[in-house]
């Protein structure tokens, strides 16, 4: 029998603003509301800007035909001059200072003339050019949440080639090599995109993240960080900085993560729920339960909260309290195959292997490689005496997962009740080499007293002493 203790499977986050399915149409029609503006500023600027070469147009003719103006500059330039001329001839320094500055103003008088409405124009042009990247942006944007990656590329490209160090472009390309597996190449526009904006926090989180994927923690680590360095209430900084921690042993630090997140945000059920979790690893079931409770709480329909309370409340033997809550996520979700699986652990622990058997068929054709039904329905089978039956289908289970444990185990015991000593010895060394913990559960297993007179076993858990 095996009980199943999963986490949570969250939606789907996309990388860019960590936002998720259920808020798509929301995102969309933000981008598209962002989009109609930035078109109205366009239009109003392309206006502006043809009404300032049309100016800069006519002042440069009026430039050519301004006799008067060209002779007032031109009497500047030359008086200045003379007067420098003079005064370095007769030594007089204030009439050279005075020349030097009718002389600059002549000067200066010919800049603005000719260069002022051209300014204008260009500094026109340059607004024009943002707001042309922007508006790419957004409609990259869009499709980005459609799921449309190419349709993105393309907005996201055109926008490059106007700015190529847009950072919201090459972000967005960035989360785009990220969603589509390219995790290494992703991480490199996050890295030229931090280099035109180095406190953009969707940009480090994009990083964290896909540095979590790349199992690369301590750099994930201090990404999250840095977002919180310049944030320090980014609850989802707070949550994404948990698991790389706990992927170095740093549990404890972990749950602080936690912790902090519920303090900011007391309604967050993924927090208290990945605290749960966190706190079964560390075989910490009381207080496991009660961060679940919370999440039932403030969602009672959270089928995965109450699963998990359900498996809690079983391992601690409370068989009854543990249906009721199972039962409850079945009624929110009667095809969730967690808690059908353990709804099926607790009949064959009430001696009702067959109706145990009857729901996991209905698991089987709903997940056919799902391990952990494979090995309950191998212990229904056991505990009914087809060890057959019961052998094939942990074998089975093998196939799916070599390595689980629990079926390894099961394999010694049928083995053991079938007085194949040797086999069952055999997969009791596979299994301390996976697990040592099973070292007490080998010594005081029912299944396995027709092994422990043997002098094999006896070696066996010497070795292991």
């Amino acid at each position: 029998m095996n009980i199943t203790c999963q986490a949570k499977k969250n939606p789907k986050e996309y990388l860019i603003d960590m936002k998720i399915d259920s808020r798509m149409k929301e995102i969309i029609s933000k981008l598209n509301k962002d989009l109609e503006e930035l078109n109205s500023q366009k239009e109003l600027i392309s206006k502006d800007l043809n009404l300032a070469r049309k100016r800069n147009k006519k002042i440069q003719t009026e430039l050519k035909k301004s006799f008067w103006g060209d002779f007032l500059i031109g009497g500047l330039i030359v008086s200045g001059l003379f007067l420098i001329i003079d005064s370095l001839e007769l030594n007089w320094p204030v009439n050279l200072l005075i020349g030097i500055i009718i002389l600059f103003s002549g000067l200066s008088l010919i800049i603005i003339r000719c260069s002022l409405p051209k300014l204008k124009e260009i500094k026109l042009n340059k607004n024009l050019k943002d707001l042309k990247v922007q508006s790419l942006i957004n409609e990259g944007g869009i499709e980005f949440y459609k799921e449309d990656y190419k349709e993105a590329m393309f907005y996201w490209d055109k926008a490059l080639e106007l700015n190529p160090r847009s950072a919201d472009a090459l972000n967005g390309k960035g989360a785009i090599l990220s969603n589509t597996g390219k995790h290494t190449q992703a991480t490199l526009y996050f890295d030229k995109a931090l280099k035109s904006d180095p406190n953009d926090l969707t940009i480090w989180m994009n990083k964290g993240i896909t540095k979590s994927i790349l199992k690369n923690y301590d750099i994930a680590l201090l990404c999250f960080d840095k977002v919180i360095s310049i944030d320090p209430n980014n609850k989802e900084a707070w949550k994404r900085r948990a698991e790389p921690l706990k992927q170095l042993g740093k549990v404890e630090e972990a749950l602080q993560s936690y912790n902090k997140v519920i303090e900011i945000d007391n309604k967050d059920t993924d927090a208290w729920f990945d605290k749960g979790n966190t706190l079964i690893s560390l075989e910490k079931l009381e207080d496991a339960l009660l961060c679940f409770n919370e999440v039932i709480t403030i969602n009672p329909q959270d089928k995965e909260a109450l699963n998990l309370k359900g498996a809690i409340l079983l391992m601690s033997g409370n068989v009854k309290e543990a249906m009721e809550s199972i039962e409850k996520a079945l009624e929110v979700d009667n095809n969730y195959i967690e808690a059908i699986n353990n709804k099926a652990s607790i009949l064959i622990i009430q001696d009702k292997s067959r109706e145990a058997l009857e729901i996991i068929e209905k698991a089987i054709k709903l997940d056919d490689k799902n391990k952990e039904i494979w090995n309950n329905k191998g212990y229904a089978l056991q505990k009914l005496g087809k060890l057959e039956k019961a052998f094939e289908c942990y074998n089975h289970t093998l196939n799916i997962d070599p390595k689980f444990t629990l079926a390894i185990f099961n394999l010694a015991c049928i083995e053991a009740l079938r007085k194949n000593k040797k086999e069952s010895i055999e997969y009791l060394r596979r299994l301390l080499e996976l697990d040592k913990k099973y070292l007490e559960k080998i010594k005081t297993d029912p299944y396995l007293e027709n092994l422990r007179d043997s002098d094999e076993f006896q070696y066996l858990i010497q070795d292991e002493i």
